[in-house]
């Protein structure tokens, strides 16, 4: 009857189908990579979770009289106003006095119509004093909440 072998396993078949062991760097390699997106994944959720934004709207304004230019008889000087709060500023008041010594020798108003959370309107004022001897001085004169 010869060499029937219809009902016999070698394990040749069964050896073929089943994946290798992995090695050990190939294991070290995957747990380093899963440790890698747990850690980014946590460093984003702790960012959207523990982000430490003041409630309400809060504005600040830094003068830039370092880096004023003349121009045409003319001082041109740099601001910004800035929103660190979690929420919008509408009608956002900036009030800028130019003072010499103790006296208030101009005044100039800037609106911002709209600053959002963390957003920055920059601008500049423009003057005919001399802001090397006289003060500059700018600060929030009234906000909105929309």
């Amino acid at each position: 009857m010869g060499n029937d072998r219809r009902g016999q396993r070698d394990g040749s078949e069964e050896h073929r189908n089943t994946p290798p062991a992995r090695s050990g760097a190939e294991w070290t390699t995957l747990g380093a990579s899963a440790l890698v997106v747990l850690a980014l994944l946590g460093a984003t959720l702790a960012e959207v979770f523990l982000r430490d934004d003041p409630s309400g709207v809060r504005i600040s304004v830094e003068v830039l009289a370092a880096e004023a230019e003349m121009r045409d008889g003319q001082t041109y000087i740099p601001f910004a106003v800035r929103n660190d709060g979690a929420e919008a500023g509408k009608d956002v008041v900036v009030t800028f006095e130019i003072s010499d010594g103790e006296a208030v020798v101009e005044e100039t108003t800037v609106t911002i119509a709209l600053l959002a959370s963390h957003e920055t309107h920059q601008g500049e004022l423009v003057t005919t004093l001399d802001v090397g001897t006289h003060t500059l001085e700018g600060r929030v004169g009234a906000v909105k909440t929309p």
